[in-house]
Parts: structure tokens; sequence; C-alpha cells
């Protein structure tokens, strides 16, 4: 009598991780996968170079995509491998831009009063090209005007209100300290009567939330 166990063939399923953008065109980046794959039912972790090792195939069962954003924080997407082909979609620039609807006091901009004058700085510095910007935002009768080297005193449309709105939530938010390129941003909204700040700096060459600010102002 053979008591030798049968040999249980463990079913496997192909995984495709795709990475895309919610806001920002995804041909603008380098693209980086900075992700892990934990297994719920044994707990074992898949980084990029076991998933690498592995021809991204993993057993049949129930995981959990975790992944870090843009903005300081770390996003977890569950999912089932139980066929062949899964494909799992992530977002490295997620962001709840809700929560700024009912957080009129953490924006400065929300707060900006008449006569008071909010100033972003920006400043780039690379091996190719280095600038500083500055745009001037001022408020009257409930509208919101801007002043830059392009513009004078021009008007901002709702969806400008609402672009600069979201960058200076992003700028408050954001955190790309672990990617480095040879270009360095530093983004300083700053109230001159108050003196309230909010400053970020970004040195990834992943974030481009100032290109699209200034494309909209174009509008």
């Amino acid at each position: 009598m053979n008591c030798e166990k049968e040999k249980v063939k463990i079913k496997k399923g192909q995984i495709e991780i795709e990475e895309l953008y919610i806001k920002y065109k995804p041909e603008e980046f380098n693209l980086n996968r900075s992700y892990i794959i934990e297994s719920i039912d044994d707990s074992e972790i898949y980084n990029y170079k076991r998933l690498t090792d592995s021809n991204f195939k993993l057993p049949f069962g129930p995981y959990k995509l975790v992944y870090s954003t843009f903005y300081k924080q770390e996003n977890n997407i569950d999912f089932t491998i139980n066929s062949k082909n899964t494909k799992v979609i992530f977002y490295q620039d997620s962001l709840d831009y809700s929560l700024i609807k009912d957080t009129k006091c953490c924006l400065l901009i929300d707060a900006l009063k008449e006569n008071e004058i909010l100033n972003l700085y920006t400043n780039s510095s690379g091996c190719f090209l280095s600038y500083s910007t500055k745009l001037e935002l001022y408020k009257k009768e409930s509208e919101y005007y801007i002043n830059t080297n392009y513009h004078k005193n021009k008007k901002l449309n709702a969806n400008q209100v609402r672009r600069l709105r979201e960058f200076e939530f992003e700028v408050y938010n954001l955190d790309l300290s672990d990617y480095y390129c040879t270009t360095t941003e530093n983004y300083l909204f700053l109230n001159s009567t108050s003196n309230e700040f909010v400053s970020a700096n970004n040195g990834s060459c992943r974030y481009y939330g100032y290109h699209y600010l200034m494309k909209s102002l174009e509008e």
C-alpha cells in the first residue's frame, strides 16, 4: 500500500497591476512600482521583486494591495485571485478632495480676508532649468483676484478658484520624500498679514500640480 500523500497542485492566477493617475497625465510621470501585496490567508508579503520572480503569478485566495499615495496616505485595495487572470488598478495621486468642503478654516485661501494678500511663492532648481515665481491673491466683494508677471488684477472664475484651493490642499498633504530626481521645487503659501503659511518641497519629478494650476489661469 502506497502511503505517500498525493501532492496537491496549487492553483495560481496571473495578476496584472496597473498604475493610473486621477488628475495628472500618466505619460508625464516616471512610473515606479511602490507597492506590496499581502496574502490575507497566510500573511505572505509580495514586493515587486518577488512578484517579478514569480512572473506575477499568485496562488488563489484573498489579497490586499498596499501603496502610498503622493499625499501622506496609505491606501489598501482588497481583491481575490480566483481565475487565471486578475487585474488590479490603483491611483498614486488619489486624494479625498471632499474633505476641503467642510474644512474652510484649514485653507488659507478660504480664510483670506479683504485687505489681505495671500502670496504663492514657487521656485525650482535643477540641472537644466531654474526659476522663481510669485502669485498674489486677494479678495474683493467675495471674488478672488490675482496678480502675476502675466496677469494684472485678473478675476478668477469658479474653476480657477477650485483648482487653486485643490493645489493648496495638495501642497498641505504632499509627501514625495521617497522619490528623487535632479530637480527640486518648493511651494509656499504665505498670508502677508497673519504670516500663516503652508509649504512643501518636491524633488521627485512626479508632481505637476503647479503646472496644471498655471494652465488653468489661462482659461
